[in-house]
């Protein structure tokens, strides 16, 4: 996953944009299209318009079953996913939008 992961920002930085599947890297970038160590199935990828999201998935996890991550609209899926996320350089390292809700009033001023 994580060659899977530079290769497609390696891929942004030539081209100006992230793949649309993981064999647009192969083989400039990887010499096959990645598999999950898992299963041997190709890694499940999806292409946003500011990010790629690349996972594999463990299905005799540890932990308990669960869902897809919410990059992936797949449906119910046992396992545990591993993988990443490759964001656009202006979205990297921002934090999360605030919440209105949650602003804290500014101090009362002294009478």
């Amino acid at each position: 996953g994580a060659a899977a992961c530079v290769a497609c920002e390696r891929f942004r930085l030539k081209h100006g944009r992230f793949p649309k599947a993981l064999g647009e890297l192969v083989p400039a970038f990887l010499p096959a299209v990645p598999t999950n160590p898992f299963d041997g199935k190709p890694l499940t990828f999806r292409a946003f318009d500011d990010r790629v999201a690349i996972y594999g998935w463990h299905e005799h996890s540890q932990f308990a079953p669960q869902g897809p991550p919410a990059d992936f609209d797949e449906g119910p899926r046992k396992g545990e996913p591993h993988g990443g996320r490759v964001w656009l350089p202006k979205s990297r390292a921002l934090p999360p939008p605030r919440d209105p809700d949650d602003e804290i009033p500014p101090p009362r001023e002294k009478p």
